[in-house]
């Protein structure tokens, strides 16, 4: 994550275009966060599921 800061911090030093590097940032990190979230629900289900047997 640190790496996306610092390539969007780049990309805004040599573009002068802080909305559209923080947007893109902030967009990445939505991304992230829900392919995060949905693979830790699926684990969880699938957990769940074998410690009712």
């Amino acid at each position: 994550m640190t790496e996306l800061f610092f390539q969007g911090s780049q990309i805004q030093a040599t573009t002068f275009r802080g909305f559209e590097s923080i947007a893109a940032i902030a967009l990445g990190y939505l991304v992230l966060s829900a392919v995060i979230t949905a693979g830790v629900r699926l684990l969880e289900r699938r957990f769940a599921q074998g410690a009712v047997r």
